[in-house]
This record gives structure tokens, C-alpha cells and sequence, in this order.
């Protein structure tokens, strides 16, 4: 049977689910640790969710600003770009 998180992950029997909102210098540690972590994980499968969110604080994101991200994100996963 499957359920979901509040944040729509969907959880899985035998699955375990680590989650949280990380500050930019949080996933540079992240990523500076990820080499062990998937060391530790042996055999099973791991799998990350990245979502990212760029909040205009009360106004759209300038278009120019928009496109530079996807630029810098596109270099990462065409798959990781702003909408």
C-alpha cells in the first residue's frame, strides 16, 4: 500500500524517506558528503528529489534573472529548470 507525505512523495513498504528544506550552504555540505552516503548505503537504491524554489517576494522573478538559473541549472540535468 502506498501513501504520501505531506510535501507528495509517495511512501513505499521498506522505504525510508529523509526529508528537509536546506539552506544553499547545507546542500554544499550535502553534496561534499554524498560520496559516503552512497557508500553507506550499499546495495540498496538511492534516490534524491530535488525541488528548487525561487521566491519573487511579492513579484514575478525577472525573466533575466529566470533564464540564467536555467542556464546554470541546465549544466547539472535538463530536467532541473524553472518553469
Amino acid at each position: 500500500m502506498k501513501a504520501r507525505t505531506e510535501k507528495g512523495f509517495e511512501i513505499h513498504p521498506n522505504v525510508l524517506v529523509a526529508e528537509a528544506d536546506l539552506k544553499p550552504n547545507e546542500v554544499q555540505d550535502f553534496a561534499e558528503q554524498l560520496l559516503e552516503i552512497r557508500k553507506a548505503a550499499g546495495a540498496f537504491d538511492l534516490k534524491m528529489h530535488l525541488r528548487l524554489e525561487l521566491e519573487g517576494r511579492g513579484k514575478s522573478p525577472d525573466q533575466g534573472i529566470v533564464a540564467k538559473l536555467n542556464e546554470l541549472l541546465a549544466k547539472i540535468s535538463k530536467a532541473l529548470l524553472f518553469r
